[in-house]
């Protein structure tokens, strides 16, 4: 996943957590353009957005207690790639009105704004020189609410969801701040190794889950799914040891960012808020700016008003802007793209996306890889993929055997 991919899921129809007697599950929200507002002010917008309002009415609430990463064995999960905030779906029917070329070109859009997203990252602190990761994250995260809050307060192709003060504080307040420390440890890798590299050290997502789901939760991995993760940790300790770019401190920040996904997946696997993907960027992108302000205004602004060359410039500051536009464009187009698409679709392509991005790094920067680091990327990705098909295998067994059970 990307470094400013969130996390969220769709519950799945047979998922014995989900409870229909929640507040915010009663009714089918309804789509409805916000009243009193000039149409001149919002037609642009509402055009753009409104083509994908169908998919939207359609999609579930997302099931927070349901999320976990995919080494839980109660739900069918699937991870998109091994970036900082990987969206995991659990398996939905696919909508009868997704066309073919709807799929298609729901699955491109997602892999643009997700190789998008590293490259403007990578090249803004590479090529532009803006060498703050604190203040980059910061950045995305105003962009995710403003453009968030417009979607839903705005336009109203999305109703909003109300929580209490006490979930604000229990349930999204940790979250955000996990979240936030992702995204920055996301950052700070891209910062100093190159994107290849910081893929293929994702990988270790599923180890530190197993890890976490025993430490946290209790729940015992089966032989099969400790087996799969040799190639994930053989792949990765490969790469690393012949990274020609390699750089102790990015790889640290690579392998917190790991573990922090795991730990967020974890959390969220215990929290009982229900909230779609836009009500969650608008709820956890305010607090996750919150804790980022005092790091960015002591440690960085400093060195940006007095050593950054763009600073007071025009166009390095619009480059920040689209960089923080795109990263929203990335979670609203995982957030479409799960609902025209069947789970197996989205773990085959999660996979694929993995490897596009470490292809579109070396192509685009031109680092160099060699036979033996290329043998490790693809090892570590092979790993994942064998420990996704044993998820979705064990989702299907539980899936039937919970079906004959209520029988």
């Amino acid at each position: 996943m990307s470094a400013s991919e969130i996390l969220y899921v769709k519950p799945s129809t047979n998922d014995h957590h989900t409870s229909s007697s929640s507040p915010l599950l009663n009714g089918t929200p309804r789509l409805r353009l916000s009243q009193g507002i000039p149409s001149s002010s919002s037609t642009g917008l509402r055009r753009s957005l409104g083509m994908m309002s169908p998919m939207i009415k359609k999609h579930s609430i997302v099931d927070m207690s349901s999320l976990v990463s995919s080494s839980t064995q109660d739900h069918q999960h699937h991870r998109h790639g091994h970036g900082d905030d990987d969206v995991v779906v659990v398996d939905k029917p696919v909508t009868k009105e997704a066309s073919t070329t709807k799929k298609i070109t729901s699955l491109l859009v997602w892999f643009l704004f997700n190789s998008l997203t590293l490259i403007l990252n990578k090249s803004l602190f590479s090529t532009i020189g803006f060498h703050y990761p604190l203040t980059l994250t910061a950045v995305h995260m105003l962009s995710c609410f403003v453009m968030a809050f417009g979607i839903i307060k705005v336009l109203g192709l999305v109703p909003q969801k109300t929580l209490s003060r006490d979930e604000i504080i229990t349930k999204i307040l940790p979250l955000s701040f996990v979240f936030c420390a992702n995204i920055v440890f996301g950052n700070f890798s891209i910062r100093f190794i190159p994107i290849s590299f910081m893929q293929t050290v994702k990988s270790s997502v599923p180890v530190f889950t197993v890890i976490l789901n025993y430490l946290i939760l209790g729940k015992k991995s089966t032989k099969q799914v400790l087996l799969a993760l040799i190639p994930v940790v053989g792949g990765v300790a490969l790469a690393s040891i012949t990274e020609v770019n390699f750089v102790m401190s990015g790889f640290i920040c690579a392998i917190m960012g790991s573990i922090l996904t795991a730990m967020q997946a974890v959390m969220l696997h215990s929290s009982a808020v229900r909230l779609d993907a836009v009500n969650l960027i608008m709820y956890t992108s305010p607090i996750s700016l919150a804790f980022l302000i005092l790091p960015v205004l002591y440690f960085e602004m400093p060195l940006i008003t007095t050593e950054w060359e763009g600073y007071g410039q025009l166009m390095p500051a619009c480059w920040l802007i689209i960089s923080g536009m795109v990263a929203f464009a990335l979670n609203y187009a995982s957030f479409i793209v799960s609902g025209v698409l069947t789970a197996l679709t989205m773990t085959v392509a999660g996979n694929f996306k993995a490897v596009i991005n470490i292809v579109a790094s070396v192509l685009v920067f031109g680092n160099k890889i060699g036979l033996v680091n290329w043998a490790g990327c693809m090892v570590a990705v092979a790993g994942v993929m064998w420990y996704n098909h044993l998820m979705m295998s064990k989702k299907k067994d539980d899936d039937v055997s919970n079906t004959q059970h209520k029988k």
